[in-house]
């Protein structure tokens, strides 16, 4: 029956006017690196991953002259075999928003992985990891104060920030397609008057920096103690925990004394 579903959708896809657009597909088939044809979905045999890697870097690189460095998963469904096959091509970042999905069940819902992502981590691969948690997103909802409010979040927690803004923003509709020009404009003119000394950079640039320590990455180790407890105190239940084993004070007491000098104005 789901298979059914899927094949109608599918064939309203290619025989609908216009162009062709990828986010109307039918959900389970917007998945790359899994075989979705028939669900619950199945992984792809190894040869067969690492020849489609292969050629989407091939074709990658012919047309921008280059190898890529980053990838975005499709819906953020990869595997083991996938990443490596992305190394071995000499891709060395990976985005996430902090876990990977690896399927789809019956009914075509994206099954997600179990493992947790973080920020500058490195995989058994080389690649290294970069959390992306910020959206821009108005043809979903999605507009520039709540895109301002993460910025905001990640920037006390001491994170970077690597906001999306999908290209399904721009197709279609003319008046919607300017009305995410001017979130975009709104974003970024708020995001410098809020933060005077926001730095702008590439996704790569970034993982660089993370991955060479540069001067950008703080290695006070006070200063980065101060931040970590930060970023525990925004996780509900270890803050509850803390309250409960009467680890909340001694941790404040730390959170004082460690606090940047930058800060005590």
């Amino acid at each position: 029956m789901q298979a059914a579903a899927t094949d109608e959708k599918l064939r309203d896809w290619l025989t609908r006017s216009g162009f062709p657009c990828t986010e109307a597909l039918p959900s389970p088939l917007q998945s790359r690196w899994i075989d979705a044809s028939t669900l619950p979905s199945k992984p792809l045999p190894i040869d067969q991953v690492t020849a489609a890697a292969a050629e989407e870097i091939a074709a990658f690189a012919e047309m921008f002259g280059a190898n890529p460095e980053v990838v975005v998963p499709s819906t953020f469904v990869w595997t083991d075999a996938v990443e490596s096959a992305w190394a071995r091509a000499g891709v060395r970042v990976v985005v996430t928003p902090g876990r990977r999905n690896e399927g789809r069940d019956a009914e075509g819902r994206i099954v997600p992985g179990k493992r947790t992502y973080f920020n500058a981590a490195t995989g058994p691969n080389g690649v290294t990891y970069v959390v992306r948690d910020c959206y821009l997103e108005p043809s979903l909802g999605k507009m520039h104060p709540q895109t301002i409010d993460a910025l905001r979040a990640n920037t006390h927690a001491g994170r970077p920030t690597l906001v999306e803004i999908h290209r399904l923003n721009f197709i279609g509709d003319e008046s919607a397609m300017q009305g995410a020009l001017g979130e975009v404009k709104q974003l970024l003119e708020g995001a410098r008057a809020a933060f005077p000394a926001l730095r702008f950079m590439s996704t790569a640039e970034l993982a660089r920096h993370c991955r060479d320590r540069s001067e950008l990455i703080e290695r006070e180790t006070s200063t980065r103690l101060h931040f970590l407890i930060r970023r525990l105190a925004g996780v509900s239940r270890l803050r509850k925990l803390a309250w409960a084993t009467g680890a909340a004070l001694p941790a404040w007491l730390a959170y004082l004394a460690t606090r940047p000098s930058s800060e005590e104005a």
